[in-house]
């Protein structure tokens, strides 16, 4: 909280560049993982995270503060992401490379007393991963891996100007998208043979 303070203060004094640099200082280290592990590729990833620090920088004095910083740079990165693989798949035919792996994958299957993990586990859940979206992989590390509120993931799902009724409907829409992927990713362990017993019944 005191780093979103001292933020504002910067901002609300004018001084854009300060007010930026203090903003990639506090965030950029977690926003830079995150782009890495949901594009897969840390060249990728420092390549869209230099984007989403540009658009940072040249948007900063447009931006009004309806959410905290930290949202608002995690919804640049999610934009610039998507924009990264729109054009690699335009130029090769190919979706980038799946991620390299997030803690929610093991936080949803791991927790069960009656897991019997194989040698392989860990290529078994890359293969869960790499069943799973860009959006879900998104959604899973908000929630999870960053700790984000609903209301901030649904900012960060939508466009910046969204009424609050409209980011209330997306937020009950990620929540319900959210259980869903958590089943998926229990149907796929169990298909791996990640889980015995109770969850696969």
């Amino acid at each position: 909280m005191e780093d979103e303070l001292k933020i504002h203060v910067l901002f609300e004094r004018g001084d854009m560049q300060a007010a930026a640099t203090a903003a990639i200082d506090r965030y950029g280290p977690e926003v830079l993982g995150f782009l890495m592990s949901l594009l897969g590729d840390d060249r990728a990833g420092r390549e869209v995270f230099s984007e989403t620090c540009d658009n940072l920088w040249t948007s900063l004095a447009h931006f009004q503060w309806r959410c905290s910083m930290r949202t608002w740079f995690y919804g640049l990165a999610r934009r610039a992401a998507r924009r990264f693989q729109r054009a690699h798949r335009a130029q090769n035919g190919l979706p980038v490379r799946a991620f390299r792996g997030t803690q929610a994958i093991d936080y949803v299957v791991a927790p069960k007393a009656d897991c019997h993990f194989q040698i392989d586990v860990e290529d078994r859940l890359r293969a869960i991963r790499e069943a799973l979206g860009t959006n879900d992989r998104a959604l899973l590390m908000l929630r999870l891996d960053r700790g984000l509120a609903w209301e901030e993931i649904a900012r960060i799902f939508s466009h910046g100007d969204a009424s609050d009724e409209t980011l209330r409907r997306v937020a009950i829409g990620l929540r319900k998208r959210f259980q869903g992927v958590r089943i998926k990713i229990r149907a796929l362990a169990c298909e791996a043979g990640l889980l015995s017993n109770g969850p696969c019944s």
